[in-house]
């Protein structure tokens, strides 16, 4: 009989590590998901500051060849 209640204890033991480790699991799981969406966030700003920054460039260029092409004429009163 104290057999018994050994085996008892232990399967109530390994059924509260199992029930940790579930909640555990569950939790890392939660985490991996909350970190791909921030990952994905992220990878979306990231996407649109360097299309802004191309487009700043791309403007830069552009208003430095009109300033030269204005010193050009203003040279050439």
């Amino acid at each position: 009989s104290s057999f018994i209640f050994f085996r008892d204890e232990d399967k109530k033991a390994l059924e509260l590590e199992s029930g940790k480790l579930k909640a555990e699991h569950a939790k890392v799981r939660e985490e991996r998901d909350e970190a791909k969406d921030k990952e994905s966030e992220l990878t979306s700003r990231l996407s649109h500051l360097e299309s802004s920054h191309s487009s700043l460039e791309i403007r830069i260029s552009e208003l430095s060849t009109e300033n030269a092409k204005l010193i050009e004429s203003n040279e050439a009163l």
